[in-house]
């Protein structure tokens, strides 16, 4: 009723009307003061009271005159009348229907731009970025905020530029040149809900961030004769250390085969890697290298067990080749028996060892089982 009135007394009169936005919290939408002056005459072919529709065919109605561009034009305060939204605007900008209602969803149909500073480019781009991960079902990246929400108000650009200099750790310098990034994880960590909001974001540096979006990628976890086992994102890193092809360790994810060259390997949910193992990344990353060295040392001189359960002997050895020899076998059959793929060949039982027994000098074990032919009495 209040907007009507004033309509009806603006349409035989010409004001300036200057537009004092406010957020109202209960009808989740910008409400107005409206302090209203008495201007010069103006005589024109846009006329308060009248309404106009946009290119796309949105209407709005002319409220006021509120002065004048730089170049001289007369500037027109306007509102929409499905969002009350009200811009300033100049006559050429009716012409060409131009004019955007800021109020209304555009952004992914979601997220609206509200009276936010949209120039600044870096606090839209970082905005409509967000919306656009969480709405815009294309996105490369949509996939991970599945179950991801956001709060009501945050849909208003206006609003999240005004939230986002308020939060814990906000720099503009750093924020500018990239060295931080918002972040929910962190505070999302214990909650039941995954939202971007005032109370769950914060600012953090980037390279601590680059580490909790770990959690997207796709995490395998490897076990080596259940004597190694370790979870890793970088599929390609890993293979190449292991010296273990792709194309092994895909056979091994598909079902077609049940390990690689010893290595079980199976993709693990996001949920099962824990925060801590993200934060501390770097450092067990170094582990696993120094466990690679010693895995491809140990994958490359395998110490094995060889019972044969006829004679009941057990025998140790870290050479297939030399083994069959001696004992007339063929050295594949005994590789599939240690990665798994036969339990027994021609009686004989094989096992991986990390180290072979204390009464067996490792210098001499080689002659020590030419001499014996491995057996341990």
């Amino acid at each position: 009723m209040r907007r009507v009135a004033l309509l009806d007394r603006i349409r035989n009169s010409n004001f300036i009307i200057k537009p004092k936005a406010y957020w109202n919290y209960d009808t989740m939408r910008y409400n107005f003061n409206v302090d209203i002056d008495i201007s010069n005459e103006y005589n024109g072919k846009h006329n308060v009271g009248d309404v106009h529709k946009n290119n796309s065919n949105q209407e709005y109605v002319i409220v006021g005159i509120c002065g004048r561009a730089s170049g001289g034009a007369p500037l027109f305060t306007i509102e929409f009348l499905n969002t009350k939204y009200q811009t300033y605007v100049t006559g050429s900008n009716m012409s060409d229907g131009t004019i955007k209602d800021h109020f209304e969803p555009n952004v992914c149909g979601a997220g609206w731009i509200g009276y936010g500073d949209f120039r600044k480019s870096k606090d839209y781009s970082h905005w409509r970025s967000l919306i656009k991960r969480l709405f815009y079902k294309k996105h490369k990246s949509h996939k991970h905020y599945r179950g991801v929400n956001i709060d009501e108000r945050w849909l208003d650009f206006g609003i999240f530029q005004e939230d986002i200099t308020k939060l814990k750790g906000f720099d503009r310098e750093l924020f500018e040149t990239d060295e931080i990034v918002m972040d929910k994880d962190i505070g999302c960590y214990n909650l039941d809900e995954n939202i971007y909001s005032p109370d769950t974001c914060e600012f953090i540096p980037r390279e601590i961030n680059d580490k909790i979006q770990l959690k997207h990628q796709d995490f395998i976890k490897y076990s080596y004769h259940n004597m190694i086992e370790f979870i890793h994102y970088n599929k390609t890193y890993v293979e190449e250390t292991l010296k273990i092809s792709a194309k092994g360790v895909n056979l091994v994810l598909t079902g077609k085969k049940v390990n690689h060259k010893g290595w079980v390997v199976e993709k693990v949910e996001p949920e099962e890697i824990s925060f801590e193992y993200l934060m501390s990344l770097d450092e067990q990353v170094n582990n696993i290298k120094r466990e690679y060295e010693d895995i491809i040392k140990y994958y490359h001189k395998r110490k094995f067990k060889a019972t044969n359960h006829k004679t009941n002997k057990i025998y140790y050895c870290h050479n297939g080749g030399i083994f069959a020899r001696f004992f007339d076998l063929t050295s594949g059959n005994i590789s599939q028996c240690l990665n798994g793929h036969k339990d027994r060949y021609r009686g004989w039982e094989f096992e991986l060892v990390n180290n072979f027994p204390s009464k067996i000098n490792e210098l001499n074990y080689v002659k020590y089982f030419e001499k014996t032919y491995g057996e341990l009495i």
